[in-house]
């Protein structure tokens, strides 16, 4: 968590609220500072924990800012997921670089300032894959699916809180885990903390929901996200509808 420094500096100094998928390495590349310098400006212990929707202090960058590393042209198709993907960027850290007001807007032919260089969803979080890997194959889920699902939902990251209390690579709820274990999977399971464990009960949901849908993996993903019921009785929200094309688009990157 965060330890609030000098309150007199936290009025003037540049912040920077954390998203979803965001990652402390990514927000410094965006605003060309260290990881070492952000972590100092904001009492941080643990560099891997940050927590979406908690304000950063940004601190001065100790000489001047490199520019993007980069530039993209958007493709037909393309979505922002996937071009932060390509790149090893966060979706939040390419909005506010090009000014995106709208992170699902973006048009074939448009040039996207890209912070930090390429990499891949497996050179950044080596340790993950195998998890959710091994989860996939627990759960006869293909090994992509899963990992596009986690990849939206988290960007690979068990320390990554939401504001709605979901927690880690599957960004499981507390009630949705308290349901799912003894239902879906044997517990007591440690998936707040345990990596694996999170894995695993995210799988769980996700092949539970597949069967219930008769194996349509835009019904599994938009139950995923909103709920089975409200699928059911509602359809798919609007926000629903471009969070099930994000997976579907990410799925590629991990075949």
């Amino acid at each position: 968590m965060l330890a609030w420094l000098l309150l007199a500096r936290a009025a003037t100094a540049e912040t920077r609220v954390v998203q979803p998928g965001d990652t402390l390495s990514a927000i410094a590349d965006e605003y060309g500072v260290t990881v070492e310098a952000l972590t100092e400006e904001n009492g941080i212990t643990n560099p891997d924990l940050v927590v979406a929707g908690s304000t950063l202090r940004i601190p001065e960058p100790a000489g001047e800012a490199e520019g993007p590393a980069a530039t993209y042209t958007v493709q037909a198709g393309d979505t922002l997921g996937q071009i932060a993907l390509r790149f090893g960027a966060s979706v939040a850290g390419l909005a506010e670089v090009n000014g995106l007001a709208n992170p699902d807007l973006i048009v074939p032919g448009q040039i996207l300032a890209v912070p930090g260089g390429p990499a891949t969803a497996r050179s950044l979080h080596p340790e993950v894959a195998p998890l959710l890997d091994q989860a996939a194959d627990e759960f006869s889920l293909p090994r992509s699916f899963i990992s596009a699902l986690a990849w939206q939902e988290s960007g690979w990251q068990q320390a990554m809180i939401s504001h709605a209390g979901a927690v880690g690579i599957m960004q499981i709820l507390p009630e949705t885990a308290e349901w799912a274990i003894g239902s879906l999977v044997d517990g007591p399971l440690a998936w707040q903390e345990d990596a694996l464990a999170n894995c695993r009960l995210g799988a769980a949901l996700l092949r539970h929901y597949l069967v219930l849908s008769s194996g349509d993996k835009s019904i599994a993903i938009a139950a995923y996200y909103q709920g089975w019921n409200a699928v059911v009785n509602v359809g798919f929200y609007e926000e629903t509808k471009a969070y099930v094309a994000n997976v579907l688009a990410l799925e590629k990157y991990f075949e």
